[in-house]
This record gives structure tokens, sequence and C-alpha cells, in this order.
């Protein structure tokens, strides 16, 4: 759809896919060089290669414009941790937004972004499931958290158990018994759905309110590329957990990442371990004191960027990719091992 809406505004006069040239394919990924990471820009192409080559017959297409496209390397620039001094500033700015929100808000609001800040740091949990966490899904006298993540919902889903972290506990208790029905956070899981980008941007502005830098400038785009968004605290999630020295599997279970070794099955056997996981996540800032401390408080980032060990977890995401790719027919197999053999590189 992207490419037909770019035909039509560039090339009126081409209607169809036989008039789509090897010029017209250039300036189209000039274009998309400018705006998208390599893993995005990749996507892109097999799915138009692959487009093009199904359609070649019925659209009487005699020389395909795709033909010699070659893939980029995966640059992505992700989200980076966050060090504990972030997340204390992040908590304090939040707390901050509460108080404004409260004055304004025609509802009851009960301390909803700190709330949401705090179920983002200690679940590893996605916005959209940290807004719309259920208290179905809650059980505070087991101490467990269980559901199906959205974004894995139409693939496996596979239940994540995540353990309750003592200073998460101490916030989610907050709420009177007596409304612990419907959404953890009720207003701001109204708000998501109706308008995820004004959370976006009501987050956005907590983030620069905490002397956060939210996006920097790559060389070779046009738009700013995101750095330090509410998806950070899931890489700090994985981050604490990796550097206090929780086996990968673990983590990866908890945070609802694919993996073929996991089963359910796998989840209730390991129940301790995941709770040895969780509590590894230090307890952070000044409203999480009523909490016990935790026993193993994992060593700190104090640089601005991923660490080694977070960008190396990277790497059997991206084989993945690379393999669901190749399986596909959507790359050949030479830039199937030209790409592979550059991700293991990086290690």
């Amino acid at each position: 759809l992207h490419f037909a809406n770019w035909m039509e505004h560039s090339y009126m006069h081409v209607g169809d896919l036989a008039g789509v040239t090897p010029e017209a394919v250039s300036e189209y990924l000039a274009c998309l060089r400018a705006t998208l990471a390599g893993s995005s820009y990749n996507n892109r192409v097999c799915v138009l290669r692959e487009i093009f080559r199904v359609l070649s017959d019925k659209a009487g297409i005699e020389d395909d414009p795709w033909a010699g496209v070659r893939l980029r390397p995966d640059d992505s620039h992700s989200r980076r941790e966050l060090t504990m001094v972030e997340l204390e500033r992040l908590l304090m700015a939040a707390k901050r937004a509460d108080v404004e929100t409260a004055k304004k808000s025609a509802t009851a609001w009960r301390n909803e972004w700190r709330k949401l800040f705090l179920v983002g740091i200690y679940t590893g949990m996605r916005l959209g499931d940290c807004c719309k966490l259920s208290w179905t899904s809650v059980n505070l006298s087991s101490g467990i958290i269980q559901l199906v993540p959205q974004k894995t919902k139409r693939h496996h889903g596979r239940i994540v158990t995540i353990p309750i972290h003592p200073a998460l506990r101490s916030a989610l208790e907050e709420s009177p018994e007596g409304e612990r029905g419907g959404f953890v956070l009720p207003t701001l899981a109204d708000y998501y759905m109706k308008s995820k980008w004004r959370v976006g941007h009501e987050l956005g502005g907590i983030f620069r309110a905490a002397g956060i830098v939210t996006s920097v400038q790559i060389e070779g785009r046009r738009t700013k590329t995101p750095e330090a968004t509410f998806h950070s605290l899931r890489h700090t999630f994985v981050s604490f957990a990796a550097n206090a020295g929780v086996p990968l599997h673990i983590v990866q279970s908890i945070v609802g990442h694919e993996s073929t070794a996991m089963t359910r099955h796998y989840y209730h056997e390991n129940e301790e371990a995941l709770r040895q996981a969780v509590a590894a996540i230090p307890v952070i800032g000044t409203d999480a004191t009523r909490a016990p401390a935790v026993a193993r408080a994992a060593p700190v980032a104090t640089t601005p960027r991923a660490s080694t060990s977070s960008r190396t977890e990277a790497i059997p995401a991206r084989l993945r990719r690379l393999e669901r790719l190749f399986v596909k027919g959507l790359i050949s197999e030479a830039e199937h091992a030209a790409t592979r053999q550059r991700i293991l590189d990086e290690m």
C-alpha cells in the first residue's frame, strides 16, 4: 500500500505493475533509506520482490524492476536501557504528572502515571499490555501476573508468568480491594484504547521533564530516531536481569520472547526461578521504600547506549528473522549467508 501510494504520487501515469521501472524502484528505495532502519527496509524490499515475482505472469511483467536490488545491513537503532538515576527521575516526573492530571481530570485519578512506570519497570511488559493490564491477570495472594501479550496473541497465544516484585506489589495494593475489578489503570486504559497517540505524547512529556533525550539524529536519515521511550523499560528489565546473572531462557520466559525450548509446563516447573529473576530488579525511587530490599541488586548501566550483553542478546532474534525470510523464499541463499555472517561478526 505504501509503494502504491508513492507510485500514485510520483508516477501518476503508471497504472499497473508492468509499468514500474527500475528507475522508479531506485527512487522509492532512496526514500526508504532516508527513513527506515535496515531491518524494516529489508522487510519492505522482500515483500515487494515477492509480490512482483508472484504476479509477474498475470501482470505481464517482462523485466523484473526489483532484479539486482540488494538488502541493507541491519543497522537498527534499538531503544537503550535506562540507568538507575534516569529511572528515579522518571518516577519523580510521573508523580508530578499525576498531580497535574488529577487537577484536569474529570474522573478519579489514582496516580496512574507513576503506577504505569512501575508496571513497566518491574514486569518488562510492552506499553499496551501495561496500560490494559486487568485485575483478572493479577493474583496478589500468590504474587503472580499471568497474561497473553497482545503482540504474540495471534501467533502462539502463550501465557507469560511474571512474579510481582515487592515494589510493584506495594503500588498495586494502594488500590482498595473493592476497586480491584476491570483495569488496573482504568483511566489510562481508556486513553490508550481511544488514542494511543495521546498516551505516547504524554509519556514523551514525562521523559522530557525527567531530562531524558527521547530521540537522536542518525546520519543518513531525514527524521529523528527514537532512542529512549517507554519501551526502554523493557530493555532495562532484561538488562538488569542479565547483569544479575539470570539465565537468558528464564528472562525470555518472563518477557514472552519466542523460544522453542519454552512450554506452558516449563513455567510451572520454574516458578521459583522466575521469582528470583524478578527479585534481581532493584527497588527504584523513594516511593518504593516500603518494599523489602532486594537481595541481589543488579549493576547499573552507566553508558547511554545498550550494553554488550543486551546487544548480544538481540542477535538470536535477528538470526531468527533472517531464517524466516530465507525459509519463505524471500531472500536468496547468497543473501542469507552474507547477512548471517554480518550478524555473527557483531558477537
